[in-house]
């Protein structure tokens, strides 16, 4: 991963509104998932989430 967008987020500092961990904790649980993919070149994965636990 070298980078990530969250809507409304400006830094890493910021609060993301009705969500308890800072947005510093959800870059790192981020870094933490492990994606295999077919192809060997770079590219891009969106992931959107509504509701409760996202």
């Amino acid at each position: 991963m070298t980078w990530v967008k969250i809507e409304g987020i400006l830094h890493e500092y910021s609060n993301v509104e009705n969500v308890k961990e800072e947005v510093s904790e959800i870059l790192l649980n981020l870094k933490g998932i492990r994606i295999r993919t077919e192809v060997d070149t770079p590219g891009k994965l969106r992931i959107d989430g509504v509701g409760r636990g996202l």
